[in-house]
């Protein structure tokens, strides 16, 4: 039970410690001129679902509908995203990236590869597998976690 609390306090620790590394320093994305992680991360789900709409769009970032109604519309008052009304149901509001938010999220997503790329070739090819190998199993076990909530 110690060995996974003090293995848990590691991760917890070292986890915005890399976060940092790939994408700059916490609230702001300094590369990419006032874009916060939800936002990063707002792009990054609107660039997978094209159209999705504000409840999708709060669920996958884990906020309220409240909450997502204000990204998206700091988003698209910086011209990343657009509004359009579903025109099967003029209730729902479909979000889009605009090209400039393409180009932002590409932007944002080559820096941290670009980064990342950097800390990885420090590592030997053993150790870039371990690395792999760890991510994949925490990402399977917080997946097996969500899915028994």
């Amino acid at each position: 039970m110690r060995q996974i609390r003090d293995n848990l306090d590691a991760i917890l620790q070292q986890l915005p410690e890399i976060m940092r590394g790939l994408f700059g320093t916490p609230p702001v994305l300094r590369p990419l001129e006032g874009l916060t992680m939800v936002q990063f991360r707002a792009l990054r789900f609107i660039t997978e679902q094209a159209g999705c709409t504000m409840s999708e769009l709060a669920h996958a970032l884990g906020v309220t509908l409240g909450a997502a109604t204000g990204i998206v519309e700091r988003l698209h008052h910086q011209g990343l995203v657009s509004r359009e009304s579903d025109p099967s149901d003029r209730r729902r509001v479909c979000v889009r990236l605009t090209e400039l938010g393409r180009q932002i999220h590409l932007k944002a997503v080559q820096r941290a590869r670009q980064r990342m790329r950097r800390a990885l070739a420090t590592l030997s090819p053993e150790q870039q597998t371990q690395v792999a190998t760890a991510l994949q199993i925490l990402q399977e076990a917080l997946g097996k976690k969500a899915d028994e909530s």
